[in-house]
């Protein structure tokens, strides 16, 4: 499959430019759905991820289109992700346990004796692939009302309040998580993490250099909480029906060593959130704004001059 085209491009007005990734996305969401690959895992990953790009598309825009649009789109958009998350979490629990590495025997008896209790996907396999065809059809409404939506030269203060308010979640989310160590606080930051890790990779050709390095580090970040939420997921699992799993005694015996993980995944994650989030939102913004500038000038000057129809998104 060829490489998704999500960078804006300067040479083209910022409604266009968004519009252009939008659409692109669901075509080739929907492209995945029509004709599946032999990987039934990858094909849901794909269409979930393309769901998550688009809702932080609307969150980058958010400002500007208003709460009543973003909340019925962006909730039209999670209900859709939501319909394929049981298998995806079923899936990866059983992938997470088959991967964990055990020094005592009984913890790896208990591990072969949990593997035992998640059988079969068939069942899974056809709730799938029924929420996928709903699914087309709500991505393709979701192009027919991003088209609809009225779109007003801004260019910058289009996106710059979304942006910010992205970045200042992933701080204050960070901060929250380190200081109350729950899981939830956790799994919430790494919502915000993957929005703004989207949102700059359609922003990476205003400031090549220093994006590059923040987009690579953020994809390590929401890898390592991503991870972590794996273990999560796991665990939940076990416990909501251990006797499936081989009783109560063998489930704890599996997570003892997946708390261990967990501990050690998340002290990790410390020194590179702050690396990540060494500034605040305006310092950030304002810097990536002179850049922006810069990188439309050549063509800003011909968007203003020419001869403007509504521009619609």
């Amino acid at each position: 499959m060829k490489e998704l085209d999500i960078c804006l491009r300067a040479d083209e007005a910022l409604g266009e430019g968004l519009l252009r990734v939008a659409d692109g996305l669901i075509q080739d969401a929907v492209q995945r759905i029509r004709r599946p690959t032999r990987d039934h895992t990858k094909d849901v990953h794909f269409v979930r991820v393309t769901i998550k790009r688009l809702r932080a598309l609307l969150r980058l825009i958010r400002p500007v289109i208003g709460e009543t649009a973003f909340n019925r789109e962006n909730g039209r958009l999670r209900e859709a992700g939501r319909r394929l998350s049981l298998s995806r979490d079923s899936e990866v629990a059983r992938q997470t346990l088959g991967r964990l590495a055990c020094s005592r025997r009984r913890e790896r008896d208990a591990v072969v004796s949990a593997l035992a209790g998640f059988g079969g996907n068939g069942e899974h396999r056809v709730e799938v692939t029924k929420a996928m065809k709903e699914i087309e059809l709500e991505l393709e409404e979701s192009i027919r009302i991003l088209r609809a939506i009225p779109f007003s030269d801004g260019e910058w203060k289009v996106i710059e309040p979304g942006l910010r308010s992205v970045y200042r979640a992933c701080r204050k989310r960070m901060q929250r998580a380190f200081r109350q160590g729950d899981d939830e606080a956790f799994h919430k930051w790494r919502i915000r993490v993957k929005n703004l890790f989207y949102e700059l990779q359609m922003l990476r050709p205003v400031w090549p250099e220093r994006l590059k390095k923040m987009l690579a580090r953020l994809d390590q970040l929401q890898n390592e909480i991503g991870i972590d939420h794996d273990l999560v997921v796991l665990k939940r699992c076990l416990r909501g029906a251990p006797a499936a799993f081989g009783g109560a005694e063998m489930v704890q015996r599996v997570i003892a060593p997946l708390d261990e993980k967990s501990r050690k995944l998340r002290r990790r994650l410390k020194p590179l959130g702050k690396a990540v989030f060494d500034q605040k939102s305006r310092q950030f913004v304002r810097e990536l704004s002179q850049h922006w500038m810069n990188w439309r000038k050549p063509a800003l000057k011909s968007f203003l001059s020419a001869p403007r129809s509504d521009v619609r998104f």
